[in-house]
């Protein structure tokens, strides 16, 4: 169990473990895949914890709004995906990259993109899960 306080939410507890090795990899882990699975649409500018500006889905500005909030910048997390980006050098990847639209049946939108090593995501997952 997470947090034994319902009024806890999983951002808060990692805040307060933020120091630990197991919360940074938790929240780079999570952070990460925010920032590749959500719309370009979609942009927050934070200063201070605080959203100066947004546009785009209210959802999808609440993930970017905490991705900001520890720290990460969402922007360099897609600009430093390979088949996420279409900017720099990684441009010439981005074929390898598979957008899946918002539809109403799935209700988000995902990237697919290659890992480096070739390996699936199941296969990665369960790695970074089992050094946990």
């Amino acid at each position: 169990m997470i947090a034994s306080d319902p009024k806890v939410s999983l951002g808060q507890y990692l805040q307060t473990y933020a120091s630990s090795s197991q919360a940074e990899k938790i929240t780079s882990l999570i952070t990460n895949k925010i920032s590749i699975c959500t719309m370009n649409e979609t942009l927050v500018t934070v200063h201070g914890g605080n959203v100066n500006e947004s546009s785009g889905n209210p959802t999808e500005i609440a993930l970017l709004t905490l991705v900001e909030q520890f720290g990460h910048d969402y922007q360099k997390n897609r600009n430093t995906t390979p088949g996420r980006t279409g900017i720099g050098e990684l441009s010439a990847r981005f074929h390898q990259g598979k957008l899946l639209n918002f539809t109403s049946s799935r209700k988000l939108t995902s990237w697919i993109v290659p890992l480096e090593n070739g390996a699936g995501v199941a296969d990665y997952m369960l790695r970074v899960l089992l050094k946990l």
